[in-house]
């Protein structure tokens, strides 16, 4: 069977893979050093047979660069510690090293099988204008010796309902390049969760 492969710039390249006695096509192509980072997309004789992937220069960062934020599950009124670690591969820690910070919000919920659990509104609403939710808070950090940050979150937005944080920190590493980590935690309204049900379902 006939394939190509056609990158975003117009260069396209075809090559050929056997069909198994089972009617079922495996192979690999290798794209050249010449191949530029883009969108792809393939196709063959087979009908309705079509598909896209991604091809980028990869570099791996010069730091790893990690977020923990406790207790992953919060009360309302409860203090969120977060802790930034940033560390050379090698195991060495990066003092020094500015990092950004943004924490946001987002309506989650808690479950119960079979139950329904928590406000109404909250199965609708769709939050702001970013994939994490709505920013509440942001920030910058140094690291200090030990290669860490350390932030306190005590003076959270009132809440009727579950929410889920997430707390995106930034950084670059000493080539300039960009790294990022996110970690997220459950803030819940109240101690406990009621749930209902109904014992009985009538259709006519």
């Amino acid at each position: 069977v006939a394939f190509s492969i056609l990158d975003p710039f117009g260069a396209s390249w075809k090559f050929d893979l056997p069909i198994s006695e089972y009617g079922t096509v495996s192979g690999e192509f290798k794209l050249p050093e010449s191949a530029l980072p883009g969108y792809y997309a393939t196709s063959s004789d087979i009908p309705n047979f079509y598909g896209y992937f991604n091809v980028a220069n990869y570099r791996k960062p010069g730091i790893n660069l990690t977020v923990e934020m406790q207790p992953a599950d919060a009360k309302a009124s409860q203090t969120i510690q977060a802790t930034i670690s940033a560390r050379y591969f090698f195991d060495a820690p990066v003092a020094g090293m500015n990092v950004q910070w943004n924490l946001y919000t987002y309506p989650a919920s808690f479950s119960l099988p079979g139950y329904q659990v928590g406000n109404y509104h909250s199965f609708w609403y769709m939050p702001g204008n970013t994939y994490y939710g709505d920013r509440t808070q942001s920030g910058e950090g140094v690291t200090d010796a030990d290669g860490m940050v350390h932030l306190t979150f005590s003076d959270l937005p009132a809440m009727d309902d579950t929410q889920k944080l997430t707390l995106e920190v930034i950084a670059q590493d000493e080539s300039g390049q960009q790294v990022a980590a996110s970690a997220n935690a459950l803030r819940h309204p109240a101690d406990y969760y009621i749930g209902l049900r109904p014992d009985l379902w009538v259709g006519q």
